[in-house]
């Protein structure tokens, strides 16, 4: 049983109190403003200035505002209440207590109900007053937590134990939150005690913490100003009181726009909410310091071969043999706020190295590291430094890139190492992002901008168009190996030359095209057979190629990408020639074919040699054909000395998945690997990713895209 407080429209200044005929000696013409002073609480001793709870009267009970004003719909509220009449939300719950209290009476039974206010003092000690309540069933067992003195979740509910409720029951807190009651407890909250019809609710605001400063043009920050507590759920707004300095946006959004001190303000209107009416809050301002930007400055020259430029991770600029001096660049908007690792390396392709890498910060120089001469002539990496960058410039975003079929992330089109949901801590700007899947082939990519307050970023371009690879095979009809001996003159038959068409188109269907993430396919071309011009092959390698372009006056690598050129090792009985030649060869714009190399498989047939043959040539276009980039130590065949080897699950006896990778530029190269030396276990990081991604993004006539030439600025 629960007494509610009522304000009866009769009774003073919308309260629960009437009758009040003595106040503390305080004159009656001040009774009105006094009357909403009165505010109920638990039962306390003062002991020494010291408030404690009177234990068996902390019966002081608060509700939310709709649980008490759902009362006013109930048949029996206008049996005894009038329709302008309000119940408050609090009141009193009547305890029975023999050996223990409970909150249940019994009928016929007795019980007390300890009522306990806290009264203006005044200049007497007598109090004249009546107070209007209804009686109330509820069916739920609930304590308040004390506000005066201080209760914690787990000494209410030890109240809650003592009136035979261990477990369920509920919890009230008045104002804010709480870090929850024990298990089992039902945590309830209320923003305050109405002591009236008219009560308001204070709200406060407080700034979360801004940083320790700001940078003027690189950044900018959401501010975040909270109320403290129940609020009117009116929006925060902001205002700069400093706008030559600082800008903000009515949501918070602060841009830092010169160097100075910025100060912004945050207010909250007041406003109805739960049955409660909030006033204003008092506006807040916090003052945070803007500095200038760190500028940073690089300059690459003397390159041979490849020079790469990383900053935290994303490969940011790639200069190449020819590129020139790239003078003093501007590249500030590289670096994120704080300590940012950035990463000087040169790569070696064959013969002589040099490089030249400069860095100034605010001026002063902090990198300066070439080499001109006597500079290292192994392959692979000759120079790799990395030194810490502290700038004053924009944080970093953390981003999540998505897409529809999961994908491999190319960053700026270097392999990021993740597939999509890939999340990302990047410096805002615009960067390269690409998206290579599997099922179906597709290679996806849009530029992007990264900022703050976007999180998330899908990748949904449309594919990336399929290049094709112009192949033309020519094949020969009479080869002689070694010597003039009949048993060594190869005869080509047709068959021949549609075995292996239809090999070629079959594997850049199941294999090249899928690897190439869709970009790459062979356009197969068979040219017309030489005839009246034989091909001659000497000992231990393999055909003379010039010389039968010499002789029979063509030329077709002047009008294909690729030349296969397709020759027999069999004689026209069928039989394999005398010195047939083991291998079949690829590099520069051909490949040479033998019959031994494809004889056993059906035209139907994916050929595992002739895409490697094919990479050879890739792999040429890609360092020093056309686009002067990297293959890897060893190159193709350089599988062991990265740790693939054909006995390892994913590979199972053949090479398909080493060519996967080798085309995607997944390869992780440690400056540790060797030529000719098997590596004992792929590593975990690389210090760069090798492959020939480069070609197959740009094909054999395109353009490497801007972001992995030179810095896209």
């Amino acid at each position: 049983m629960t007494l509610v407080a009522v304000a009866r429209d009769t009774n003073t200044s919308g309260t629960a109190l009437n009758s009040m005929s003595a106040f503390g000696g305080a004159p009656s013409g001040d009774l009105a403003r006094l009357a909403p002073l009165v505010t109920p609480t638990h039962a306390l001793n003062l002991i020494g200035g010291v408030p404690t709870l009177v234990p068996g009267a902390t019966d002081f009970q608060v509700f939310q505002p709709a649980q008490t004003q759902a009362l006013t719909s109930q048949p029996e509220w206008l049996r005894h209440f009038r329709s302008s009449d309000r119940p408050l939300n609090y009141g009193f719950v009547a305890s029975a207590c023999a050996d223990t209290c409970t909150r249940t009476v019994a009928p016929g039974g007795t019980a007390n109900v300890n009522i306990a206010v806290r009264l203006p003092r005044g200049a007497s000690t007598t109090y004249n007053f009546v107070m209007t309540f209804a009686i109330v069933d509820d069916s739920v067992t609930r304590v308040t937590r004390s506000v005066t003195p201080d209760e914690t979740p787990t000494q209410a509910a030890q109240r809650l134990d003592a009136l035979g409720v261990p477990t369920g029951g509920e919890i009230m807190t008045v104002g804010g939150t709480d870090s929850g009651p024990p298990s089992g407890r039902s945590d309830v909250t209320t923003a305050a005690v109405l002591t009236s019809t008219t009560a308001t609710v204070p709200q406060t605001l407080a700034f979360s913490s801004l940083p320790d400063a700001l940078v003027a043009g690189r950044m900018t920050e959401q501010l975040s100003a909270r109320p403290r507590g129940a609020h009117s759920g009116q929006p925060v707004t902001y205002t700069s009181g400093t706008p030559a300095v600082c800008t903000v946006t009515p949501a918070g959004l602060l841009t830092p726009t010169a160097p100075g001190d910025c100060t912004v303000t945050a207010q909250q209107q007041g406003g109805t909410r739960d049955g409660y009416t909030f006033t204003a809050a008092a506006p807040v301002s916090q003052t945070v310091t803007v500095r200038p930007p760190t500028r940073v400055e690089l300059r690459l020259f003397n390159t041979d071969d490849v020079s790469m430029v990383t900053v935290d991770g994303v490969r940011r600029a790639v200069y190449r043999y020819g590129s020139g001096d790239s003078g003093r660049m501007d590249v500030s908007d590289w670096f994120g706020h704080g300590d940012n690792q950035l990463r000087l390396q040169t790569i070696n392709t064959g013969g002589q190295s040099r490089y030249g890498f400069q860095v100034w910060r605010d001026g002063v120089l902090v990198v300066n590291e070439s080499c001109t001469s006597n500079c290292p002539s192994t392959r692979g990496l000759v120079f790799d430094r990395t030194v810490t960058v502290t700038a004053d410039a924009a944080r970093k975003v953390r981003t999540t890139f998505t897409s529809a079929v999961p994908g491999d992330v190319y960053l700026n089109e270097t392999f990021s190492g993740q597939r999509t949901p890939a999340t990302l801590d990047l410096v805002p700007g615009t960067y390269t992002v690409g998206v290579g899947q599997d099922a179906p082939a597709a290679y996806r990519t849009q530029d992007v901008q990264v900022q703050a307050g976007r999180a998330e970023i899908a990748i949904d371009a449309a594919p990336v168009p399929t290049q094709r690879w112009r192949v033309g095979v020519l094949p020969v009809r009479t080869t002689q190996h070694v010597d003039d001996d009949p048993a060594n003159t190869g005869v080509l038959t047709q068959d021949d030359i549609d075995r292996f068409v239809g090999q070629l188109r079959t594997t850049s269907t199941r294999r090249l095209l899928p690897y190439s993430y869709g970009l790459i396919e062979w356009d197969v071309t068979v040219l017309p057979v030489v005839e009246d011009v034989i091909a001659h092959r000497p000992r231990n390698d393999g055909p003379d190629i010039a010389r039968l372009y010499r002789e029979a006056g063509i030329d077709p690598r002047t009008e294909y990408d690729t030349v296969a050129f397709l020759y027999s090792s069999h004689q026209a009985n069928g039989q394999s020639v005398k010195e047939a030649h083991c291998c079949a060869g690829g590099g520069g714009r051909e490949i040479n074919v033998p019959t031994g190399f494809f004889r056993g498989l059906r035209a139907d047939q994916e050929n595992e040699g002739l895409l490697h043959e094919w990479l050879h040539s890739a792999e040429s276009y890609n360092e020093w054909l056309r686009y002067g980039g990297y293959n890897g130590i060893d190159g193709l065949h350089g599988a062991e000395e990265h740790a693939y080897y054909n006995r390892d699950a994913d590979l199972n006896g053949q090479w398909w998945t080493w060519y996967k990778v080798f085309m995607r530029s997944h390869i992780k190269e440690t400056a540790d690997m060797r030529s000719g030396v098997n590596y004992p276990a792929r590593p975990a990081t690389e210090d760069v990713l090798v492959g020939v991604f480069d070609t197959m993004r740009a094909g054999p006539t395109g353009e490497i895209p801007k972001a992995i030439t030179y810095p896209a600025r």
